[in-house]
């Protein structure tokens, strides 16, 4: 499990792969614990034949093959942060090179004892002495981190302080949905309908893995209508949206970006998309059986809701474990 300084501050290397939902969740832990952190991306730059065949290795084995492919870490690294398959598998190898405690968040699928912590959702069904279950996906949305952002963009994004604002944040093709025209097609008639109906304005969001024609689509069937794009240029508004909007509507395939729309007071609706996944279902349900999210439409209710966040559970169990 590596050696662990107690009562110290840390340094974190976090290891993953470079997606930005990855990321959020790995910066989102270290700035609520009071670290320093260094991301170091990897990637899978190899077959899948070789992917699928490292699987079946024992570890020791698996760390030969990556023995001069691992990242090089700060010589004042206190800790390892890792996230996700691969990323575990890598945090992993670098915490036994490196002799560091790791934590890991989501599921690993592998070597679970060899873990100091893992902080997994509720939907990955696993359990164990050193596994924390936690309802949402780890974040930095905090109560002060939106009032900060709402004085950074309010001006920039509702001068004239309109309501209801509704903020859309968009995802895209995963390994479990595909965002196509018929889906394009379907959410801009709800945004239209919803404006309409509210005498609301609108801010769509793009993210990495928005496709280019899913907003011509948008844009072209929302003319005319009090709407504005974000799509990759200039500075990116996406937490000004989570904290000047009064209404968010999320597609389904990013559990990231509902967790984090679920930390604020928004009223929250989910799009869904073509495909699915079974865990991201169960999180889907969770977050209806709670009241906190609905099904975007033009007659989701409206008002302040109570946010949801399980960040602080996370902290306070690892400050528990590690003696901070």
């Amino acid at each position: 499990m590596g050696r662990m300084r107690k009562n110290k501050i840390r340094k974190a290397a976090l290891i993953g792969e470079d997606f930005v939902g990855m990321q959020a969740q790995l910066f989102g832990l270290v700035e609520r614990l009071g670290w320093e952190g260094r991301f170091y991306p990897v990637y899978r730059n190899f077959s899948r034949l070789t992917m699928q065949a490292l699987r079946l290795m024992p570890f020791w084995l698996v760390k030969i093959f990556f023995k001069k492919r691992l990242p090089v870490l700060d010589k004042e690294t206190d800790i390892v942060l890792s996230i996700g398959g691969f990323g575990g598998w890598i945090g992993l190898m670098l915490a036994d090179k490196y002799d560091l405690p790791i934590i890991q968040i989501q599921n690993p699928r592998r070597n679970f004892k060899k873990y100091a912590l893992i902080l997994s959702g509720d939907h990955d069904e696993i359990s164990g002495q050193n596994i924390l279950s936690l309802p949402m996906a780890l974040h930095g949305i905090t109560g002060a981190v939106l009032k900060q952002e709402f004085l950074n963009w309010q001006n920039k994004l509702n001068q004239e302080r309109k309501t209801p604002f509704l903020g859309v944040l968009l995802g895209g093709n995963n390994g479990r949905h595909i965002f196509d025209r018929e889906c394009a097609e379907r959410l801009s008639q709800e945004i239209r309908a919803f404006l309409t109906k509210k005498s609301a304005y609108a801010i769509i969001v793009a993210s990495r893995r928005t496709p280019e024609f899913i907003l011509r689509i948008l844009e072209e069937h929302l003319q005319n209508l009090p709407v504005t794009f974000w799509k990759g240029e200039g500075e990116n508004p996406y937490k000004g949206v989570l904290a000047c909007c009064d209404v968010l509507c999320v597609t389904e395939d990013s559990v990231s970006m509902l967790s984090e729309a679920a930390a604020t007071k928004a009223a929250l609706g989910i799009f869904s998309l073509k495909g699915h996944s079974k865990k991201l279902e169960k999180f889907h349900k969770f977050l209806f059986s709670t009241g906190r999210a609905q099904a975007f439409t033009s007659d989701m209710k409206l008002g302040e809701f109570q946010p949801l966040d399980s960040g602080d559970k996370a902290v306070a169990e690892i400050q528990k474990r590690f003696l901070l």
